[in-house]
C-alpha cells in the first residue's frame, strides 16, 4: 500500500515520545472529548497515555482498532512551514520515506 501512496505522503518510524505527545494533544474519543489517562485506564485497561503510547509503539495495540477512539488525529501544517518542496521525495523535498526525522516533523505540526 505504501508503494502506491509514496507519492502522495510522507512516513516513517516515530518514537514512542512522538506518539505520547500526539495522543495527549491531539487523540479524541467519540463524542469530539479529548482522550485523557482516565479513559486510557478505565475503557482501554491501559496504566496511562504513555503506557498506552508505549503499546502503539511496540505494536501492541493496533491504534484504529481501539474501540471508543477516533483513529485519526488531526494536524496542524508544520509551524515554521515545510523545509523543502511538497511535490518532491525526500530528502529534495518532503514525499516519501524519511526514517526518524518524521519525528521532527510531527512535533512541528502538533
Amino acid at each position: 500500500m505504501l508503494q502506491k501512496v509514496k507519492d502522495y505522503i510522507t512516513w516513517g518510524e516515530a518514537n514512542s515520545e512522538t506518539v505520547y505527545l500526539l495522543l495527549r494533544e491531539k487523540g479524541k474519543i467519540v463524542g469530539d472529548k479529548d482522550l485523557t489517562d482516565r479513559y486510557v485506564k478505565e475503557k482501554l485497561g491501559q496504566k496511562s497515555l504513555r503506557a498506552f503510547a508505549d503499546a502503539i509503539t511496540l505494536s501492541e495495540v493496533e491504534f484504529w482498532k481501539t474501540p471508543g477512539v477516533k483513529p485519526v488525529l488531526r494536524l496542524h501544517p508544520p509551524k515554521g512551514g515545510f523545509r523543502k518542496s511538497i511535490k518532491r521525495p525526500y530528502p529534495n523535498g518532503e514525499l516519501g520515506y524519511r526514517g526518524e526525522d518524521i519525528n521532527r516533523l510531527l512535533e512541528k505540526m502538533v
